[in-house]
């Protein structure tokens, strides 16, 4: 809780491992349950930019420090959930996305929430009808 909220505003075709997208997905997922109160509110949005698949994961949970951003978020083995967590979930999925050739960033504000976005380029229109 709370249970993520899914809209998929255009359709999308990208070129990934089916397992280790759906492992950097859901890692955002359960990280945005987690920094979110059961009251509030977690949302996976899809939807085409450009050339590339855009997926949104936005909570209204406690938010984090630009600080902690720069200097934490994204490096192995640091984490603030104590004994909870081993600190790579966020590092790997960046790599795991970057590995597909896009990029992951995030914005966010203490009190407020947070946005962690994932930028695929999508698939030629070949591989998207099969032709």
């Amino acid at each position: 809780r709370p249970a993520p909220r899914l809209e998929v505003r255009d359709d999308a075709t990208v070129v990934a491992d089916r397992g280790r997208l759906a492992k950097a997905i859901g890692h955002l997922v359960q990280n945005a349950q987690e920094a979110t109160p059961e009251d509030g509110a977690v949302e996976v949005r899809l939807d085409v930019d450009g050339g590339e698949a855009v997926v949104r994961v936005v909570d209204t949970g406690c938010g984090m420090e630009e600080s902690f951003i720069r200097d934490h978020l994204f490096r192995p083995f640091d984490t603030t959930k104590g004994n909870a967590g081993m600190g790579i979930g966020v590092y790997e999925c960046r790599q795991i996305v970057t590995s597909l050739g896009g990029e992951l960033d995030v914005e966010s504000e203490p009190g407020r929430g947070s946005t962690f976005r994932v930028r695929l380029p999508l698939a030629p229109p070949t591989m998207e009808t099969g032709e």
